[in-house]
């Protein structure tokens, strides 16, 4: 402390700060709260954004180390400082004090989080540029795009879903609850547009390599999608609105397209992002998008015309989102968690039934084929207390005759088409399916496996029909 001036014991130099009784005081006197101080957010980001994202290629015999990899980490590491402002001291954010409340916008909040994010978010979708005499070209081979927009995906995860955030206080603080919904809108809306963009231009790949750059690519968008979904979920009421924002309207958007057109690609992209989204986004999410997807896609099953193709694909995409039921209630289920009521039980009765209708002889191959196929991955995803007695039958049923069908193929085989080569193997997958299951509920290993149970493995009469009578038809087919 500065001493203080003669005749003026509680006074100090205009100059200075001083302790008073364990406190900061100014000139005047007054205590000076130091956590009031604001954080330099947007001169940090400004001083480091321009070097994002890091391009440095090592010389050859660098005898300083560096690396591009050291680089990158040292940025990320101010890039993902989350804004200490609105700590609340408890993990969580206080967005009335750090200015991200619902009256206030993202771009005027400028939080270290949203101002990183939109980087990392312009690096996947450039902004055109207002240059009239600039070059929007991007003059970048096409793998070399891709995997910059993995790499700008895989930034944003590090960024909005680290293990834990550290504050520049040392306070623990969640990322995703010191956003917005602007940029909650805009984050979906980008990664949306990414993987739709991926779905349409893999089939044009030049090589092998390409094309399974674009499967990382489409996986990467999905496994952000579900985490970001998954980790709002879990912060509850904290993140409501951001919830809704991310998840809700993109299903509600996105069912309209499998109610129109499931068989577009736009129809087939939306179906593999919202099964993503179901399957690893948390159970609310997945009942969100069950409950909002399932209803229009059966619908379109039982009223179908003459448009095969596009009951088709809702029967395929039926049977994607059982499946991602399936994948959500197993996790649920390693976590010593039990759901209820089940999230297919609305809809397994109608949609059982239906497939099983369309699988029949009188329907066109290729509607059977999706037909048998979305039929096998719901039947995975049904367990038998959600089914009725006559139900159950018919599923019993089904399985005895797609077995012998398959032996019937089997001893024709010289004659047979492609079509009836794809029907015989969807037929295939699905008796392996509920061979596999039956078998292997007897296991002893199968204690330990904790797994949603379907209609294959938890009912006797079934576990007996598959037993008994499907691999008995499949053993004599194979003499």
């Amino acid at each position: 402390a500065v001493p203080p001036k003669s005749g003026t014991a509680d006074t100090i130099t205009s100059t200075s700060i001083a302790t008073k009784d364990g406190m900061d005081v100014d000139d005047d006197n007054n205590d000076i709260n130091r956590n009031d101080q604001a954080f330099p957010t947007v001169s940090m980001f400004d001083s480091v954004a321009p070097y994002y994202p890091i391009k440095f290629t090592p010389p050859p015999n660098d005898p300083h180390g560096i690396s591009r990899e050291g680089l990158r980490d040292a940025l990320m590491a101010i890039l993902c400082t989350v804004d200490p402002g609105g700590s609340s001291g408890n993990g969580k954010y206080d967005k009335t004090a750090a200015g991200t409340n619902d009256t206030v916008t993202d771009a005027e909040a400028e939080s270290m989080t949203t101002l990183a994010a939109r980087l990392f978010l312009d690096r996947l979708l450039p902004p055109k540029s207002h240059d009239p005499y600039g070059d929007d070209m991007d003059y970048s081979d096409g793998a070399e795009r891709i995997v910059d927009k993995i790499e700008a995906l895989n930034d944003l995860r590090d960024l909005l879903l680290p293990p834990g955030a550290a504050g520049a206080g040392g306070t623990l603080v969640e990322p995703m609850s010191t956003v917005g919904t602007v940029l909650i809108k805009e984050l979906s809306s980008t990664v949306i547009k990414v993987h739709s963009d991926a779905v349409m231009d893999m089939p044009s790949a030049s090589d092998t390599k390409e094309r399974e750059n674009y499967k990382v690519l489409l996986d990467t968008c999905c496994s952000l999608s579900s985490g970001i979904a998954l980790r709002l979920e879990e912060l509850g009421d904290l993140s409501s609105s951001q919830w809704s924002a991310f998840v809700l309207d993109t299903v509600r958007e996105m069912a309209s397209v499998l109610t129109n057109a499931p068989q577009g690609m736009k129809g087939r992209s939306s179906t593999a992002y919202l099964s993503s989204l179901a399957a690893c986004g948390g159970i609310r999410t997945l009942r969100t998008c069950l409950d909002i997807c399932l209803p229009p896609l059966i619908g379109v099953l039982r009223g179908y015309g003459s448009d095969a193709e596009k009951a088709a694909a809702a029967a395929l995409a039926t049977g994607t989102m059982f499946s991602s039921s399936e994948r959500s209630l197993s996790q649920a289920a390693r976590d010593g968690v039990v759901i209820y009521p089940h999230p297919l039980q609305e809809y397994a009765s109608d949609a059982v039934r239906i497939l099983c209708d369309l699988a029949k002889e009188d329907k066109e191959i290729s509607l059977r084929v999706a037909a048998v196929t979305g039929l096998g991955a719901s039947l995975l995803a049904v367990p038998s207390s959600i089914l009725a007695k006559d139900e159950i039958t018919m599923i019993q049923q089904e399985l005895v005759s797609l077995s012998t069908q398959i032996a019937v193929n089997n001893e024709a085989n010289g004659g047979a088409s492609c079509s009836n080569a794809q029907y015989e193997y969807a037929c295939s997958r699905v008796i392996g399916s509920a061979l596999g299951r039956c078998l292997a509920r007897k296991a002893e290993e199968v204690s330990s496996i904790a797994r949603a149970g379907c209609v294959f493995d938890d009912n006797e009469d079934t576990a007996s029909t598959i037993s008994n009578q499907v691999f008995s038809a499949m053993i004599e087919s194979a003499a």
